[in-house]
C-alpha cells in the first residue's frame, strides 16, 4: 500500500516519508489515507457519483442513491447540510418527513474526483 502510495507516513516536521523510510520510521506519526488511497476504495457507482452527479455548487443530483451518499459520508468525500447550509451528522430522516438535509461533496471529495476525472482522460 505504502509503494502504490494509496497511504502515507509524515515525519515529526510533517514531511512525507517515503517506502522503506515510512515502514521503518519509529517515532509514533499517524499513517494517512492518500487521495489515490480513498479513490482506490470507491466502487464505480460512488465514482460516477463524485464526477459526474454534482451541481455547480457541488450539492449531489436526486440520481444519487442515500446508499452511496451514506457511504460517501463515511469517507469523508461528502457531507449533509441543512436549508441554512450548517452541517450535520446525517440526512435527517426521521422515518416519517424522508431526508431533511442535502448532501454535498466535500473538498476531499472534489479532490479525489478531479484525480478520477485526469485517470481518465489519461485511459
Amino acid at each position: 500500500m505504502v509503494d502504490a502510495e494509496y497511504i502515507y507516513r509524515e515525519d515529526l516536521d510533517g514531511f512525507r516519508l517515503e517506502g522503506e523510510v515510512a515502514l521503518t520510521f519509529d517515532k509514533p506519526t499517524p499513517w494517512r489515507i492518500s487521495t489515490s488511497g480513498r479513490l482506490a476504495v470507491l466502487t464505480t457507482a460512488q465514482v460516477s457519483s463524485l464526477v459526474d452527479r454534482v451541481s455547480p455548487e457541488g450539492r449531489f443530483t436526486p440520481q444519487v442513491t442515500w446508499s452511496t451518499t451514506r457511504a460517501l459520508a463515511e469517507l469523508g468525500c461528502a457531507e449533509y447540510r441543512d436549508a441554512d447550509g450548517v452541517v450535520r451528522p446525517n440526512d435527517g430522516d426521521d422515518g416519517v418527513r424522508g431526508p431533511q438535509n442535502a448532501a454535498f461533496r466535500t473538498a476531499l471529495g472534489e479532490a479525489v474526483a478531479v484525480l478520477a476525472a485526469s485517470r481518465e482522460r489519461q485511459a
